[in-house]
Formats: C-alpha cells, sequence, structure tokens
C-alpha cells in the first residue's frame, strides 16, 4: 500500500500507543516461546547455582558467612540467567554455520511466524473498525491517517 495515500504505519502506531493492554498482549503472544524459554532456564540456572549454594552452606563452618552467599547469588543468578537469555533470544542476528549446525538467535529464527501473529492481531484487534480499544475508549479515527 503506497503510504502516501494512507498511513497503516502511523494507524497502527497510534493503535498501539493508545491501547497499552493492546501491545502488551501482543508482545506477549509474539514472544511467548522466548518468553518460556527465560522462565525455563532461570529455573535451571537457579536449582543449579542452589545446589551449589547448598554446598556451601553445608560446608562452611561460620555460619554467618555462608548467610552472605545468598543474596549475592542471588544476585549472581539474576544477572546471568537474564544476560544468557537475552543473549540467547538476539544473537547472532543472522544466520551462522558452526560445525555443522546453524546458529541464530531464537526469536529472529522465528521471524515469520512472529511477522504472521503480528498481522493476525493487528487485522482482528486493532484495525477492527468501530471496534473500541480494551478501555472502552474509541480507536484513532482513521481519517487523521489520510492524506489531506
Amino acid at each position: 500500500v503506497d503510504s502516501t495515500l494512507f498511513d497503516i504505519r502511523g494507524l497502527v502506531i497510534d493503535i498501539l500507543t493508545n491501547d497499552p493492554k493492546l501491545a502488551v498482549d501482543t508482545m506477549i503472544e509474539m514472544g511467548r516461546p522466548e518468553l518460556q524459554f527465560i522462565r525455563n532456564s532461570g529455573a535451571l540456572m537457579g536449582g543449579a547455582f542452589g545446589l551449589v549454594q547448598l554446598a556451601i552452606w553445608a560446608a562452611w563452618p561460620q555460619r554467618a558467612v555462608a548467610i552472605f552467599t545468598m543474596p549475592v547469588f542471588g544476585a549472581v543468578v539474576s544477572a546471568l540467567t537474564n544476560w544468557l537469555a537475552l543473549l540467547i533470544i538476539f544473537r547472532p542476528l543472522h544466520p551462522h554455520r558452526f560445525c555443522g549446525v546453524t546458529v541464530q538467535g531464537i526469536f529472529l529464527r522465528r521471524q515469520a511466524a512472529v511477522a504472521r501473529i503480528y498481522a493476525r492481531i493487528i487485522a482482528s484487534k486493532a484495525l477492527a473498525l468501530g471496534q473500541p480499544t480494551q478501555d472502552g475508549e474509541p480507536r484513532p479515527n482513521l481519517c487523521t491517517h489520510l492524506p489531506p
């Protein structure tokens, strides 16, 4: 569609800006597998570090020092888990062959599927003319996105 005839991008931006719940729901649905990956990797890494911390707690004679490890391990686990999860989700940007295996960020590898999900949501919920936002407010006026 020629953007000089109809500013669909501007309309979608206005709709998602004025309906934050729709924007959040759209992002959650598009990134569901990646959000599940973050949750699962956090649980696995947290469990592994928890076992290390348990060993320190059991072996350390001064309980005061062992107690200190809990907040330190918590900070390390959360930072490391988030960093690794984001790295795996978004890096590398482009597919690379490594030892016969193609490696690419898991979200980026799903670009076609994510685009279909986004298009379905925008077409069915955001561009549904006459349908109010999820907060009951009217959608942005379509006429404001037509050229003069």
